[in-house]
């Protein structure tokens, strides 16, 4: 491993200059130690190495030696007995004694060789491998393994377990050139993170060991993005490092014609690609028809069978218990219920008394999928608190067959995980949408009321007791893709180089006033892909049928409301007789800005809305739009004003 501080060697250890005494008492000798490796858990066998020398620096070789651990008032020998060589040099295989801090020092006829030869090996439940995340995906497929888009940032997060808190400070690097020079991000000294223990003891809150990648640092359109996150503990580092590839333009810029939860009045869906400075290879598209509401049946798990607090390795295990339903009899390890939550618990290093620390749980559910079959990856979001784009990912996903682990912080900074069962998707009256989750703390489905807008959730049953909580973080575990284009469904399309002008959809997947899924998947000439969902509605070209059931006596056209409106309108028109109808917004220039209805139209009452959008799904300007129908031997117009 490079070693941003002290070049290419990593020995983690604390070196003893020679002296004639140490107070008061003379000199025995001195003695280098270290290890292998940085940490270990309890039980681990770990091999330490000594360097002795006289008191003069010379080395000491025959010296009969002993590895031994402060324990307190006690100290404990550790290993066998070991002889230096001509060099001085001795090593040992040890195995971790017992949990707790750990020094090791090394003594010679029972007196300690150096004042200050001691140095930590492992911390009883062990510092684990530390994982450099790299914003939002973790063990992605290679065509999503990239970051980047000017003015943006990305996440980072070292995830490792540091249950003494050894670790004192995290500073973030950057390299462009191979690791040659490396460029100071950020150094955290705070590293704070919080327990996931539903009603457990009470943490103070914080974000683990993060910084952020501004993207402007980065001059340059694609590049091999070199990342490092050194620990500093007790004048030892830890030093991780991952590598990215880092677009200036990425897929993910791409824009569309359309937005979430439009309404199509034409028999195909005109979709305008927008690509900016990507370059677009293809672009793969799938309608696919949206259920009022969505259940998956996750399993009911009880965590209080293990611990009051286990809530993060139990929600983690009805999520694989699903997917192990769904055919995988691999990645549960074939496991009953209880057993998975011990071993997931193993790996997240879930304390009973404490919880889970949250940066624990996706490390260690990464950790245990790649152990068994390696066959999904993990997406962490929210950094910076609950957004709209977040529910979208909840929403999608979880309609995808996808499974989405929820933690839910309580008012007092408690946090609690469940996973994500069903979702309707009916608005409240209060304008809410209700969600339920399989809840770890009573094994059963519970649910709540969630503005999607904020994350927020009222009437919250199970661990929720009735009230309020706040969604902080979800992890979306999704099974790994076949390629760059997705899985294989019915009624994907691949279209090659699509251009800026309207590419044909075919509507609908679920019949006239049914919401549709449009995937789309964005795929640019170095292979990188980014996935698009949106949901629009396919209506008959009439438009709406306003429910009046009598029959008009001559066409007309109504003003829109309301008027003025500040996202949408509704245009009401009448209609006597079957006739080919077309009615447009125009500008006050003439110019034809949206056509709303275009098609032939049963006799009665009618309702057409715009949302203050062009025939390619931007957002026009604020002001004076007219509103013009045209039927045989019939014109009129009407004013509608679009305020912002």
């Amino acid at each position: 491993m490079r070693n941003l501080t002290t070049g290419s060697l990593f020995v983690l250890a604390v070196m003893v200059a020679a002296s004639n005494s140490w107070a008061g008492v003379p000199c025995a000798g001195t003695s280098d130690v270290w290890a292998e490796t940085y940490s270990a858990d309890a039980g681990d066998t770990v091999e330490l190495y000594v360097i002795v020398r006289d008191c003069y620096g010379q080395p000491l070789s025959n010296r009969v030696c002993n590895f031994y651990t402060d324990r307190g008032a006690q100290d404990i020998i550790i290993g066998s007995p070991l002889t230096t060589d001509v060099n001085g040099f001795a090593q040992v295989e040890v195995v971790t004694p017992f949990p707790g801090q750990s020094e090791i020092g090394v003594s010679s006829g029972g007196v300690a060789l150096g004042p200050a030869s001691q140095v930590l090996v492992w911390t009883g439940e062990g510092l684990g491998t530390p994982l450099l995340r790299v914003g939002a995906w973790m063990n992605p497929e290679s065509w999503h393994d990239w970051i980047g888009g000017a003015g943006g940032t990305t996440p980072l997060e070292l995830h490792i377990s540091d249950p003494a808190g050894f670790i004192d400070s995290v500073q973030f690097f950057y390299s462009t050139d191979g690791g040659g020079h490396w460029n100071h991000i950020a150094t955290d000294l705070q590293g704070t993170d919080d327990y996931e223990n539903t009603y457990g003891p009470t943490f103070p809150s914080g974000d683990g060991w993060s910084a952020s990648l501004d993207h402007d640092e980065i001059h340059t359109e694609i590049i091999e993005l070199d990342l490092a996150a050194i620990a500093h503990l007790h004048g030892n580092i830890i030093q991780v490092e991952e590598s990215v590839t880092y677009l200036g333009s990425p897929p993910s810029e791409v824009e569309f014609s359309i937005s979430d939860w439009d309404t199509v009045f034409t028999e195909f869906l005109w979709l305008g690609v927008m690509s900016g400075d990507v370059v677009i290879e293809k672009a793969v598209v799938r309608v696919e028809a949206k259920v009022d509401t969505f259940s998956k049946d996750i399993p009911q798990i009880d965590q209080r069978t293990h611990s009051d607090n286990h809530c993060a390795p139990t929600a983690a295990s009805a999520c694989l218990k699903y997917f192990e339903g769904q055919g995988d009899t691999t990645v549960a390890g074939g496991l009953s219920n209880d057993d998975l939550v011990d071993a997931i618990a193993v790996k997240m290093k879930t304390d009973p008394e404490t919880g889970t620390k949250t940066a624990m749980v996706s490390k260690g559910l990464k950790d245990w999928i790649e152990d068994h079959g390696d066959g999904y990856t993990i997406r962490v979001t929210q950094a910076g608190g609950f957004g709209e784009d977040d529910w979208k990912k909840m929403r999608n996903e979880l309609e995808a067959c996808q499974n989405v682990l929820t933690k839910v912080t309580w008012t007092n900074n408690e946090s609690h995980r469940m996973t994500l069962n069903s979702i309707v998707n009916d608005t409240l009256p209060n304008g809410r949408v209700r969600v339920d989750w399989m809840d770890p703390w009573t094994a059963g489905y519970e649910y709540g009321e969630l503005d999607t807008k904020t994350g927020h959730i009222q009437n919250l049953t199970g661990a929720g007791g009735g009230g309020t909580g706040t969604i902080t973080q979800t992890l979306i575990v999704c099974p790994k893709e076949p390629d760059e284009e997705g899985p294989e469904k019915p009624g994907k399309e691949v279209i090659p180089n699509p251009g800026p002008g309207p590419i044909p959809i075919p509507m609908p997947a679920g019949g006239p006033g049914q919401w549709n899924f449009i995937h789309i998947i964005i795929i640019d000439t170095n292979g990188f892909a980014h996935p698009f969902v949106f949901i629009v509605m396919w209506l008959p070209p009439a438009g709406i049928e306003d429910g009046r059931g009598d029959v008009p006596v001559d066409f007309e056209l109504n003003q829109g409301e309301p008027n003025p409106f500040t996202d949408r309108t509704e245009i009401r028109y009448a209609v006597p007789v079957e006739s080919a109808v077309t009615l447009d917004i125009y500008d006050v220039l003439g110019k034809k800005v949206r056509t709303l209805v275009e098609g032939t139209v049963g006799p009665g009452y009618h309702t057409a809305v715009w949302e203050g959008r062009d025939d390619y799904g931007r957002t026009v300007a604020p002001g004076i739009y007219y509103a013009k129908m045209k039927a045989p031997r019939y014109g009129g117009s009407c004013k509608v004003i679009l305020v912002r």
